[in-house]
């Protein structure tokens, strides 16, 4: 029987009835197993990379930007009620203070660049949190083990989409590696019992991020006591540190007790005499935490790491300690047991963020379980076919989700479209919007700055007043009515008499695919003149707005138009308004410019079913033009050549490449 180079000679040694088991490979086995952890970290970093800045501007995830405005709050800038964030842990709190207080420093400001920052900052943490995953793995069964756990953590779609967000858990999942790293470096090897210590000391930085995870002290000062029971005599050094460890655990456990508002009594009470007990709903937990790794592929590395535990005991080879991996899993289970009861009130089911903190020992565990079977039939064909395999079925089970994932999160979503559309092409104004739809006009808790300011009424039922009463005595301009609620208004006289009086400006509707709610756009009033007139083959000026009919001379007159491109148009054109006199057509005054906002010129008219509107043209009256009856002409032409387009009326008459919009009395 061969036996694993990578333990060295002095691996076994009794210490306290049991077997001490070191798991370093060997110099020879360092430069493989870097190289393919250097692999899988560039191959991890590339969906992480690619969805972290997923909705920005618009802060999809409600809790980044309320940690936004905790953080202003607690700096003084804000008196934003977050009362259902008040005793939130105060490590992130502080890591929001710094990273806003840098990037104002350097001019930058708002809530979606801060959020940015910080997700790019868990980016980097979690692909750290890669390595010491791989580290943990590889103590407690060598570098296989090491190489399969980073792989299943690295790469498992709900660990990449919930490890990327600017909250605290996002910086809990390395930590939790590092302390089990400790952890596992202190019960393996006796002269590394300081690690234990440390092991505590990463927990209480873990608490002081997450205060449920106040169970990570638990392996650490274990196997701090146990140690220290192993050494002879009394060592007033070594218990000196024990008591400052845990001292130190204390502390931090109480103050994350101290720091709960007092009015969380009720919910504590419900905690212990209830939510503890609710083991259906801790089941439940136990299912996603294991699914998040993909659950088939646990199992088979459970049952892969049980026959080379067996083997390798048979055989007499060294083995990880059993009693190290049954420490580990009763970890997992108290983190499940305090996620499934320390949640609040209104949480129904699992909270995938407070579940992968135990996602992540099981993913130790799991590689742990592939090390040894590589471990007790290395070398062999087996051993090598099983180090290949399992990894890469679980990828490929894996692999259509993240990737769904990765194309999700590259598509804009309908609040950045709205957004900027909005700023693009409309006056500001107040928008009546529905739930799916009350921060995308606030930049505070939706996160879009935006050039201009849109004021947003939040509405259930845009029928609960009459439309008058929304435009003339509560201000509003528009209305983002979502999809079903637009469908509820078509089945109804009262809604399509509602619909009827508005001008519809645009669909945000698939295709194309994008995230987020879809919506309407409504202007409360239409066009004073609609008109059916067309330019060309491809644009129609559906209606126009005129400030006067009658004018002094030397006065003036606004015109405003409305248009549609039922195909998108060839080229870029310019609008002409002439004045003329009623029996000839000489151009008396004029104004010329796109037809729509400067940003929108003719080529970009690619939505039939969006009216575009026009900024004001104001057509100034020569002081000298005599009283009388004067024709406004309109039309299109190419800058370029001055080639105009052909004008076809509503009745299907053609009056050659002008038409006439208007008469306009000029009175003494």
């Amino acid at each position: 029987m061969q036996h694993d180079s990578s333990v060295t000679p002095d691996a076994l040694s009794s210490q306290a009835g049991f077997s001490r088991v070191t798991t370093l490979p060997s110099v020879r086995a360092w430069p493989a197993f870097w190289l393919g952890l250097m692999a899988l970290v560039a191959l991890a970093a590339v969906p992480r990379l690619l969805t972290y800045d997923y909705g920005l501007p618009y802060i999809e995830y409600i809790d980044e930007v309320q940690l936004y405005w905790y953080a202003q709050a607690a700096r003084g800038l804000s008196d934003a009620k977050l009362s259902n964030l008040s005793g939130y842990p105060p490590a992130y709190i502080q890591l929001h203070v710094l990273t806003q207080q840098l990037l104002e420093s350097l001019g930058y400001t708002g809530p979606a660049v801060v959020i940015q920052t910080l997700r790019l900052a868990a980016v980097v943490a979690n692909l750290v949190g890669v390595v010491l995953v791989a580290l943990a793995a590889r103590m407690l069964a060598g570098p296989a083990a090491g190489l399969v756990a980073a792989a299943v953590w690295a790469l498992s779609p709900l660990v990449i989409e919930w490890s990327v967000l600017a909250i605290g858990e996002s910086l809990v999942y390395p930590l939790v590696a590092l302390s089990i790293y400790f952890a596992a470096g202190a019960w393996l090897h006796p002269d590394r019992w300081r690690w234990a210590v440390a092991s505590v000391l990463v927990a209480g930085l873990i608490i002081l991020f997450e205060y449920r995870l106040v169970v990570m002290l638990l392996p650490g000062l274990a196997i701090l006591v146990w140690r220290l029971g192993q050494r002879r005599g009394f060592d007033r050094r070594a218990w000196a540190v024990t008591a400052l460890a845990a001292g130190a655990g204390l502390v931090v456990a109480v103050l994350a007790v101290y720091l709960l508002p007092p009015r969380y009594g009720r919910w504590m009470t419900r905690i212990l005499t209830n939510d503890l007990w609710d083991f259906p709903l801790l089941l439940n937990h136990f299912r996603v935490t294991l699914e998040a790794l993909f659950l088939p592929g646990v199992i088979v590395m459970g049952v892969l790491g049980s026959i080379g535990w067996w083997r390798l005991r048979r055989s007499g080879q060294p083995a990880t300690d059993i009693r190290l991996i049954a420490l580990l899993v009763a970890l997992a289970v108290l983190i499940n047991w305090l996620a499934a009861a320390v949640r609040w009130p209104a949480d129904e089911g699992v909270r995938i963020q407070n579940v992968l903190p135990a996602s992540l020992v099981v993913c130790v565990l799991a590689g742990t379980g592939v090390g040894l079977f590589v471990r007790a039939f290395r070398p062999g064909w087996l051993s090598a076919a099983v180090l290949v395999a399992v990894p890469l079925l679980v990828l490929i089970a894996q692999f259509p989700t993240l990737a769904g994932l990765v194309n999700d999160r590259r598509i804009p979503n309908w609040q950045v479209v709205i957004r900027e559309w909005a700023d693009i092409n409309l006056n500001a104004g107040t928008v009546i919007v529905y739930g799916g739809h009350q921060r995308t006009f606030n930049p505070f808790w939706g996160g879009i700055q935006g050039r201009q300011w849109f004021d947003w009424w939040p509405t259930s039922d845009i029928l609960e007043y009459p439309l008058d009463e929304w435009v003339e005595q509560r201000g509003m301009s528009y209305a983002l009515i979502p999809v079903p609620q637009q469908r509820q208004l078509e089945q109804t006289e009262a809604g399509q008499a509602l619909l009827n009086r508005m001008l519809r400006l645009r669909d945000f509707v698939h295709p194309p695919a994008r995230r987020e709610p879809e919506g309407i756009f409504y202007r409360l009033w239409r066009m004073q003149h609609e008109t059916n007139i067309r330019f060309g083959d491809h644009i129609i000026l559906t209606g126009y707005d005129q400030s006067v009919e009658n004018v002094h001379p030397g006065e003036s007159v606004d015109f405003t138009f409305y248009w549609n491109a039922p195909t998108t148009p060839d080229n870029n054109y310019s609008l002409f308004i002439h004045l003329v006199p009623a029996d000839e057509y000489t151009v008396l005054a004029q104004v010329d410019g796109a037809p729509a906002v400067p940003e929108r010129l003719t080529l970009t008219w690619d939505d039939p079913g969006e009216t575009l509107i026009s900024p004001t043209f104001t057509l100034n009256i020569p002081a000298d033009v005599p009283p009388g009856d004067y024709r406004v002409m309109i039309g299109l032409y190419q800058f370029e050549s001055g080639v105009r387009l052909p004008v076809t009326d509503g009745d299907g008459g053609s009056p050659g490449d002008a038409y006439m919009l208007a008469r306009l009395r000029v009175v003494p």
